[in-house]
């Protein structure tokens, strides 16, 4: 005959077959979840990269409104921080005809490529 700790014991402990099913759960369900998290990290770094690119344009018309020149180095533009993208690099400034333009090439860090090695522009450039 069982003793009451003893019976106890074993209506508060998991059984090893109980473990392995919640563990497999587990790993199903973070299967399912890990692709989806790694498209929301790409997303957000685009929009970031969109946002600072934004803003740097931003700055650096409100420096032409005040003296009616477009800086020509995104080190002259007037920014909070010196602007870095979500992979760590420098991002690209030009003044162009048309006003001025910042970009960065995404993770490759090279011109063209598709998905996170992607470019980003702004104001945004279409491609042919």
């Amino acid at each position: 005959m069982e003793t009451r700790s003893t019976a106890s014991r074993r209506q508060r402990a998991l059984t090893l077959l109980e473990l392995i099913v919640v563990i497999t759960i587990i790993g199903i369900l973070m299967s399912m979840v890990a692709p989806r998290a790694v498209r929301w990290l790409t997303r957000g770094r685009f929009i970031a990269a969109e946002h600072d690119l934004q803003a740097i344009v931003k700055a650096a018309t409100m420096h032409f409104t005040e003296t009616a020149i477009y800086p020509d180095a995104i080190d002259a533009v007037d920014l909070d921080r010196t602007p870095v993208d979500p992979w760590g690099r420098p991002y690209l400034y030009e003044v162009t005809d048309d006003g001025p333009r910042a970009w960065t090439y995404g993770r490759d860090g090279e011109p063209g490529g598709d998905g996170e090695d992607g470019d980003v522009f702004w104001p945004p450039v279409e491609t042919p």
